[in-house]
């Protein structure tokens, strides 16, 4: 597994496909109204490949908490590694509040080189994705590119 860097400078925006999203917004309406959360993969800055991973946060905390178990997350390492992907980022759901880092996401955000996304499905026919950077001990959202 190669751990990547989806920010190599400050002017180059990451680039995310459309069907990357697609499967990604799919993935968290099967699961809802539990959060979801997957994995993202590609090279350099370029996202391409979203593998879901499951939710191991006991049932009665599903609904606001992710919790990867460690045979799922070496599951994911191993998808990502078979594909010839670079680890670019996490991403998963908020089903009732808005796609914006919560307590819990900054406390357990242990990965500061990679991209952090938040699918908020609050209103489900108008879902908002917002990709996020850690910087300076905390998150700062950062814009990204849909492509074909």
């Amino acid at each position: 597994m190669r751990l990547g860097n989806p920010f190599p400078s400050s002017h180059e925006p990451i680039l995310i496909e459309k069907n990357v999203i697609d499967h990604i917004y799919s993935h968290m309406l099967d699961v809802f109204p539990e959060e979801g959360s997957g994995m993202l993969g590609g090279t350099g800055n370029r996202i391409t490949l979203f593998i879901p991973v499951r939710n191991g946060a006991t049932p009665s905390n599903r609904e606001t908490t992710f919790f990867w178990k460690p045979e799922d997350f070496l599951e994911g390492l191993h998808h990502l590694e078979k594909e010839g992907a670079e680890w670019l980022g996490v991403v998963h759901s908020h089903p009732s509040s808005a796609a914006i880092p919560s307590v819990t996401d900054r406390k357990n955000w242990h990965y500061h080189q990679l991209s952090y996304w938040i699918l908020s499905l609050k209103e489900k026919e108008k879902p908002v994705l917002r990709m996020y950077r850690f910087c300076d001990g905390g998150f700062d959202e950062q814009g990204y590119h849909v492509t074909k």
